[in-house]
């Protein structure tokens, strides 16, 4: 009986790992060969306008635009849309506030996003770990509109659990609705916005695999917006946070989905 168990392990290991080495060599001679501008960035049923038109991406602290986003922004960039970055605080929970600011523009500028277009908003309501109210995070986007001189056509942000359930990263997503809520009820420029959907802890740590699933949800419209990157363009942008490059961000960098693969949803 013993044996017939530990055979029965060893055959399943070896499937999960030639799974995986499969998964791994399909999906990066996919990447490779540059099936990611069209056929996999989608919104709803209908293509990603390509006349010139302006992607804000609203994020809590520095380094999220790497950690989570990084397909997101070169894939629109890509397509020609000009991609603007607004971070609602410096990240100042250990007083490295000045230092993480200078890291987040050298991070988007990795990215392809000059600092002219990057804002990151300072406000005393607005500090790293102190709960917010997202009425004054809408202020301050709209601080970054008038700074930018422009109103955007999207504005991509995390979800209500923001990957890591992190208290700023909900207030940031509430802020968001209640900005196109406003923008709807004055009759404003129409914005459309876009959620980052957070995933279970398995899916958000098997790296590249995960579009296998990112595929089926986008199959049976369950995601709005697949759109998939290069590793290697999140681990450039991370590298220049060199104030968090503690062990667990190296980890996460390698194994983390966010770095290849993102699923946004429409609010």
């Amino acid at each position: 009986m013993l044996y017939f168990f530990v055979d029965f392990l060893l055959s399943l290991v070896l499937f999960v790992l030639c799974f995986l080495a499969f998964s791994f060599i399909t999906l990066r001679l996919l990447l490779w060969g540059g099936h990611t501008k069209r056929e996999l960035v989608t919104v709803s049923d209908q293509p990603i306008q390509m006349d010139p038109v302006i992607a804000v991406l609203i994020i809590t602290h520095p380094d999220e635009e790497c950690m989570f986003f990084t397909p997101t922004i070169t894939s629109f960039l890509s397509c020609g849309i000009k991609v603007y970055v607004v971070c609602l605080s410096t990240g100042n929970a250990y007083g490295q506030g000045e230092t993480r600011k200078r890291e987040l523009i050298l991070s988007c500028n990795s990215l392809g996003v000059p600092a002219s277009r990057v804002y990151i908003e300072d406000s005393p309501k607005l500090q790293d770990g102190a709960e917010w109210i997202p009425s004054d995070c809408v202020i301050a986007i709209r601080k970054a509109f008038r700074a930018f001189g422009a109103i955007p056509d999207f504005l991509l942000t995390l979800d209500c659990v923001g990957v890591s359930g992190n208290m700023n990263h909900k207030s940031t997503y509430l802020a968001v609705q209640q900005l196109i809520s406003q923008q709807k009820e004055r009759t404003e420029k129409f914005i459309r916005g876009f959620k980052l959907c957070t995933v279970g802890a398995i899916r958000k740590h098997i790296t590249i695999v995960d579009l296998w699933f990112a595929l089926i949800e986008r199959l049976f419209d369950h995601v709005d917006l697949l759109i998939v990157g290069k590793w290697e363009n999140s681990w450039t942008a991370l590298r220049q946070h060199k104030s968090q490059l503690v062990w667990f961000r190296w980890i996460y960098i390698f194994v983390s989905r966010y770095a290849m693969v993102n699923t946004l949803k429409e609010l």
